[in-house]
This record gives structure tokens, sequence and C-alpha cells, in this order.
């Protein structure tokens, strides 16, 4: 009884590793580098620094507008989070309505402070 019970628990386990190990793991998804125009964002930052498109100093509203206008995901943003990303650079993955989930890079490339645009640096989709 006892036995059987044991190889029940041994059998649970397995099927519960199997399952989770089929999960897609993030880190082997590629990333999509995103050419930047260092002449165009500063000339950006220029507009920005006389009050014009201020939400460009917002790394999430940047992120929000990438996806719209870039990848042509018109759906609202259910979720964002922020995710791991290298020094001087914010992450975020963003859950559109229709269930896609996108992970974006952005930095600084004129200005890092407060007062500095951002931009998308690269992205990758976790799934289609």
């Amino acid at each position: 009884m006892i036995y059987r019970k044991f190889l029940h628990v041994i059998l649970i386990l397995s099927i519960l590793l199997t399952v989770s190990g089929c999960k897609q793991n993030s880190s082997n998804v590629p990333w999509v580098e995103v050419n930047i125009n260092l002449d165009e964002a500063k000339t950006l930052q220029s507009e920005v620094d006389n009050g014009h498109r201020v939400g460009e100093m917002d790394p999430v509203q940047v992120a929000h507008e990438f996806l719209n206008e870039k990848l042509n995901i018109r759906e609202d943003i259910n979720e964002h989070k922020e995710i791991k990303a290298g020094e001087g650079e914010k992450g975020y993955r963003l859950t559109p309505s229709d269930g896609r989930i996108v992970e974006v890079i952005l930095f600084q490339p004129v200005r890092t402070d407060s007062t500095g645009i951002w931009v998308v640096k690269k992205y990758r989709f976790l799934n289609k």
C-alpha cells in the first residue's frame, strides 16, 4: 500500500515536471534589433526640450506607441510588466488584448536623465 502511494507520487511529480518543462523559455526567443537613427533621436530630443511630444520621456508610453505604430498592434494593452534589462535600459513585457506577448527593451540615446527621450532598442514576440 505504501509502495503504491509512493509510485503515485512519483508519477504525479514526473507529469508535473514534464508539463512545466514544455513552457516556452523566453531566453530562447531571439531579439529583433531596431535600427536607431541618432540624428532623428537628437531632433526628437530637441522637440521634447521645446515642449512638444513630452510623452517620449515616458518609457511605458513609448513602448505602447511602438507596438501600435511599428508592429501594427492596435489592440488595447491588458498588462505591462517591468522585466530585467541592462544598465541604463528599461524592459517591459506587454500583453495586448489579442493574447500576444511582446517584450521590449528601451534606452535613452541622447540624454540619460529624467528629461531624456526613450526609444525601443529591441523587441521579441514570446508567442504569436
